[in-house]
């Protein structure tokens, strides 16, 4: 095996071997083969100057819910209106649903095999179940809500409660990171306390408890007479019980 001290000079070495490599004759074209590269070198077409991009296109209708079907999978399109048609651009990792002329952006999102529940703004994928808080149960984009705060909104006893649940997970998600929504709905209905008020109180302390102990700040400039004085309090005391003496 050979030993590579420096890459520079190994490749520099190798393109040397393959240029000497072209000065011998060709085993079947009786030519030598850098004659024959000079002639497959005029053919080659020249690269271009914009990179090629792997994508494919899609017309798609949004539903009641705002959403649209790609790959037997449901993708949510929050800026788009029930009825409207839509282009979808489809690339690898995400996906650009744009309007039907192709000419302004409405939404981007990743691929749902590439998802991950804290990278999405679930704040606004909930706000449409506001005012349809029964489609929350067929919502097949909510399969990536974490469980508890699925199990939050999901248990409300009727409809009129199932969406102030709604409204309160959504508030508390405009505050404060997944996670600590996540923690406040686990609390919410261990202690059935799951109104927003009791929510709000829950994200609050839970939030409290995750802020950092304050480190004394490293500041080397003040004297250590300055830094490290304790001043004798008793003294102004003094200075009070003068005062009224005067």
């Amino acid at each position: 095996m050979p030993i590579i001290e420096d890459l520079d000079d190994f490749n520099q070495e190798l393109h040397q071997m393959m240029l000497n490599d072209q000065r011998r004759e060709h085993y079947a074209k009786d030519a030598l083969i850098s004659d024959l590269w000079k002639d497959d070198f005029n053919q080659l077409l020249p690269l271009p100057n914009v990179p090629l991009e792997i994508v494919r296109m899609h017309t798609r209708v949004i539903n009641k819910y705002g959403e649209f079907k790609l790959d037997e999978q449901l993708y949510r399109a929050p800026n788009a209106s029930p009825g409207r048609q839509v282009l979808v651009k489809e690339y690898w990792d995400r996906l650009e649903i744009l309007d039907n002329h192709g000419e302004e952006l409405l939404h981007r999102c990743p691929r749902l095999y590439l998802q991950k529940a804290e990278a999405i703004d679930w704040a606004a994928e909930l706000e449409i179940f506001i005012q349809r808080p029964r489609a929350a149960e067929r919502a097949v984009y909510l399969r990536a809500l974490p469980d508890s705060i699925k199990d939050y909104i999901l248990s409300a006893t009727d409809l009129k409660e199932r969406r102030q649940r709604i409204i309160a997970i959504v508030d508390i998600l405009r505050q404060h990171p997944l996670e600590i929504a996540v923690m406040a709905a686990k609390q919410a209905l261990t202690y059935d306390r799951t109104g927003i008020n009791s929510l709000r109180m829950l994200a609050a302390r839970q939030a409290s408890a995750q802020i950092p102990e304050s480190v004394p700040l490293d500041e080397p400039w003040t004297p250590s007479e300055v830094a490290q004085w304790q001043p004798d309090l008793s003294m102004y005391d003094l200075l009070g019980v003068a005062n009224r003496g005067q």
